[in-house]
């Protein structure tokens, strides 16, 4: 089978990340003029498998989407399919509701925490014992024990879909452009199996 097939039932670590997909402007020159104040864009929302580098799971919406609000349904549909150990996020995922579905999962957060966060549980006790992590080591002491820098591999991914298959999307509904992004997605896990 595939190289990494036999890794199938191994832990993995998730990077969770989200980035827009600017709508093509090709053609119509009024138009042009009037969208680029709205400057429309559609979010791509993913969650990559650190040691293949694939996205395990994604979701597409409009760019008024927060972050945070895709976190739950990626973690769990990536969940569904694998043994999730460990994941990854930047501030944009840091709530209660979060860490929560991680606790549940038995997951270990490596979600950067706002630099206020307070050290009262309010119902999420792995969030507290996060920040209190983080007051121990300091903050760039935890981004090392986190190695956060692991983040840039969703930046990478994203890139790589950008790079090569064309940052733009063509589709001027927003159903076709949900389509089109998941061909991206999907053209790039292919990529990563060659």
């Amino acid at each position: 089978g595939f190289e990494g097939e036999e890794d199938d039932d191994k832990p993995i670590t998730l990077i969770v990340d989200a980035s827009g997909l600017t709508l093509s402007k090709k053609g119509d020159y009024i138009e042009d003029k009037w969208i680029r104040e709205k400057k429309e864009f559609v979010k791509l929302h993913i969650a990559v498998d650190e040691k293949s580098k694939k996205v395990v799971s994604f979701r597409i919406t409009k760019g008024n989407v927060h972050d945070t609000k895709k976190f739950g349904p990626l973690v769990k549909e990536s969940a569904k399919r694998h043994d999730v150990d460990k994941v990854y996020g930047d501030k944009a995922y840091d709530n209660r509701k979060n860490f929560n579905i991680l606790d549940d999962m038995n997951a270990e957060p490596a979600i950067s925490i706002r630099k206020n966060a307070s050290t009262r549980s309010k119902g999420c006790p792995l969030r507290r014992d996060e920040v209190f992590l983080v007051k121990k080591l300091g903050y760039e002491g935890w981004k090392q024990l986190k190695d956060t820098g692991r983040r840039w591999i969703a930046e990478i991914v994203f890139s790589s879909i950008k790079r090569a298959l064309g940052e733009d999307l063509l589709s001027k509904k927003f159903s076709a452009q949900k389509v089109e992004a998941g061909l991206k997605v999907m053209l790039y896990n292919q990529f990563m199996n060659l």
